[in-house]
């Protein structure tokens, strides 16, 4: 029972009061790098505190970049360019459902970025 709880607390995105979040973009002629308005922030934390990392054999082709990104508390999390519910965090995945995915691409779109970015 102990290994099981280390082993999915592992597996799990932790985020229950993040300190600071900024997002960055560039692709095409839009670059920028901006830091998270604290309503932003908590938005993050909501979709992603307790989401369970997916396990993947190899790195699904949704195509991510740390040139589009979401960063917190430094940890890059990278949302995939193909506007897929997938969002990679060093090598490993978290699977969004639709209306997350929005929220998340919103902080972007809402600066000036656009997805798909491929």
């Amino acid at each position: 029972l102990i290994a099981a709880t280390v082993l999915l607390l592992g597996r799990q995105v932790h985020m229950k009061d993040p300190k600071q979040g900024t997002v960055t973009y560039t692709y095409g002629d839009i670059s920028f790098t901006d830091k998270m308005t604290a309503e932003e922030l908590a938005a993050v934390a909501r979709i992603l505190d307790g989401k369970v990392y997916a396990m993947e054999l190899g790195v699904p082709s949704c195509g991510f970049n740390e040139k589009i990104a979401i960063i917190v508390d430094g940890k890059t999390f990278m949302l995939a360019c193909d506007k897929c519910g997938t969002v990679q965090c060093g090598m490993r995945f978290i699977h969004l459902s639709d209306a997350e995915r929005d929220v998340l691409e919103r902080i972007f779109t809402s600066r000036g970025g656009e997805f798909p970015c491929v």
